[in-house]
């Protein structure tokens, strides 16, 4: 028995009723925008992961205390609430695109002023937290809906965990280069420089993404 499942209006696949999901999997993986996510994810986490685990030893390097430096950890992932839930509200009127190229504009942004630290920049470090938390946050919901909108509720739990596996090795990369950076220069700034680049040009990629036509929200 064939069928026809719709992963989206681009998306279109003849099926039979017993490999179905293998055949969506792999449609995920040959298409532009099932690759062009999965690599976003991929460099997105490289420089994420990689500055979470150091993010305590690089503001320690420069001066401040280990109770200083965990509570600018808590801070960053007290203000991601901030990015997760405004970023889904905004989502829901602007271009999604939008939303994600602004979001990981403030990571590079906050991941750059983390070259610039002193041991008495408190607000800096506030500012940091501020940028890094909420474009941090803000992502996580959107990879979701832009998984949903771009192959529809047809096995997404099984498309979700194959886009994410680029994040896991990323996961994995992201921390011991930034450690391999540090122990053969004596900083991090390389490695944050480099992982703003890479997150840099995930930027221009979102827009290769060709979403489908969603009607406008009706205000009450």
């Amino acid at each position: 028995m064939n069928c026809k499942i719709a992963l989206h209006p681009l998306y279109v696949l003849s099926l039979d009723q017993w490999g179905s999901r293998t055949v969506i999997l792999c449609s995920v993986l040959v298409t532009g925008a099932g690759m062009i996510l999965m690599s976003f994810v991929t460099n997105l986490f490289i420089g994420l992961r990689g500055l979470f685990v150091h993010l305590i030893p690089r503001l320690k390097d420069v001066g401040y205390s280990s109770t200083q430096a965990a509570s600018i950890l808590g801070l960053v992932f007290l203000l991601s609430g901030i990015g997760r839930f405004g970023s889904g509200i905004v989502s829901d009127w602007i271009d999604r695109r939008l939303v994600l190229a602004g979001l990981l504009t403030s990571q590079v942004v906050a991941a750059l002023s983390l070259t610039q630290l002193g041991p008495s920049s408190l607000w800096h470090t506030g500012l940091f937290a501020l940028f890094y938390g909420v474009g941090f946050g803000g992502t996580i919901p959107l990879r979701s809906l832009l998984i949903g909108d771009l192959f529809g509720p047809r096995a997404f739990g099984a498309i979700r965990g194959l886009i994410q596996g680029g994040a896991v090795a990323a996961g994995v990369f992201g921390p011991v280069f930034f450690g391999r950076v540090f122990d053969v220069t004596h900083s991090y700034n390389l490695a944050l420089y480099i992982s703003s680049a890479i997150s840099a040009v995930a930027i221009p990629t979102t827009f290769l993404l060709q979403l489908p036509h969603r009607a406008p929200q009706v205000r009450c």
